[in-house]
């Protein structure tokens, strides 16, 4: 039998988390509130895992991260993912309309 590890929490983190997996900006900040919600019932990270359809190292991360960080840790960090390729604050007004007729033009 694996160890569980039961994340006690109280009344403001467990309100805290809810308003997250229920309001989250984000469908992953609204997954991980949810597997520290799980794991707060005394579930293992292999059940967790199965509910929210990640693996059991995944919800151990994160898991770790909640609880050196708090909730502010289940954010995704800025500078993740894909940097826009065009942004309209570069563009200078005639150069933005004709991008965009380009596009238009073209849209491949």
């Amino acid at each position: 039998m694996p160890k569980v590890t039961v994340i006690e929490l109280d009344t403001s983190a467990r309100r805290a988390l809810q308003q997250g997996y229920e309001q989250g900006h984000s469908p992953a900040f609204r997954k991980r509130c949810q597997m520290i919600l799980l794991k707060s019932q005394g579930r293992t990270s292999g059940e967790i895992g199965q509910i929210v359809g990640s693996c059991e190292m995944s919800v151990h991360n994160w898991v770790h991260r909640y609880h050196d960080q708090g909730i502010e840790g289940l954010h995704t960090r800025p500078g993740r993912g894909r940097r826009a390729i065009l942004q309209e604050c570069d563009l200078e007004a005639v150069q933005l309309e004709a991008v965009q007729a380009a596009v238009k033009e073209h849209r491949q």
